[in-house]
């Protein structure tokens, strides 16, 4: 849809100049909204440099996962794509925040819905890449827009792909700022559900290159259909999971965990004075 820009005399396609914009954006969305949660422009950017770092492992988690799974259904016929660029966000990233939560004492709901609108943006900026960058086309439409890259009219479903993941930005700025005020730990959820259903409606519009994708275990519907249930349930799990420790206020809580008990009685034994002093 567009050439490439060259910057500095570099060419920069559609695809790299979006990720390298993600990677100033997420900060910035965090640095914004930082007051809401009474964080520092130090804190809220640590976190978004966080959410980088987990965001590229979960890009490469999925594609690597992909990749595998199409080569043993393909009994090794099947070409391996590049890093995709919206899927596995809330399937991979999710468990990494639970985990520094637990090592660094942070209140997991918190921080959750602090990173939120930073990972639904960057689920909207990717598809939005894709659709400047003509691919991941959908079916030919005589009333849809044309690709130059094919040469007639498609369906433009990485374009409302964009739209509607934009869409869910909102809801989530919008939920953050109102409901979460007295509901915390909820906005991860039901993104996530908001993401998966989205999704899977875009990807009957889906014309992948290769029929293992695009017809997966011959059931007439896409292997990321069938990878975006797995995000569809886990964020109805998540939420029912958080409304019912809501309702039974028996929130978990991260005010200590072993490593640092452990250090801590390390600490009190090598140097006693100190510790005493420091009590």
């Amino acid at each position: 849809m567009l050439p490439k820009i060259y910057l500095f005399g570099e060419p920069y396609g559609m695809y790299k100049l979006t990720t390298l914009f993600e990677y100033i954006i997420v900060p910035i969305v965090l640095i914004i909204i930082r007051k809401r949660y009474g964080h520092t422009v130090r804190k809220a950017f640590l976190y978004g440099l966080l959410t980088l770092a987990f965001g590229v492992f979960a890009l490469h988690m999925t594609s690597i996962m992909g990749n595998a799974i199409m080569l043993q259904v393909s009994n090794g016929a099947f070409k391996a794509h590049e890093v995709t660029s919206s899927f596995g966000f809330w399937v991979f990233m999710s468990p990494w925040y639970l985990v520094f939560s637990a090592l660094f004492c942070v209140d997991f709901r918190k921080l959750t819905d602090f990173v939120c609108p930073s990972i639904c943006i960057v689920a909207s900026l990717g598809k939005l890449a894709c659709f400047l960058n003509g691919c991941c086309e959908g079916p030919k439409d005589p009333h849809g827009i044309y690709m130059v890259n094919l040469g007639y009219k498609v369906f433009p479903v990485q374009l409302y792909e964009a739209l509607l993941y934009g869409l869910v930005f909102i809801i989530c700025l919008v939920l953050m700022f109102t409901f979460s005020k007295k509901h915390e730990g909820y906005l991860m959820p039901i993104t996530g559900i908001l993401y998966a259903v989205f999704k899977i409606w875009a990807e009957s519009y889906r014309t992948w290159p290769s029929e293992w994708e695009t017809n997966f275990l011959n059931s007439g519907h896409t292997y990321w259909q069938f990878f975006e249930l797995i995000t569809l349930f886990g964020c109805i799990i998540w939420l029912i999971a958080a409304i019912v420790c809501e309702k039974k206020g028996k929130v978990p809580q991260f005010a200590t965990n072993p490593l640092q008990r452990k250090l801590k009685a390390v600490m009190e034994e090598k140097f006693p004075k100190k510790s005493a002093a420091c009590k």
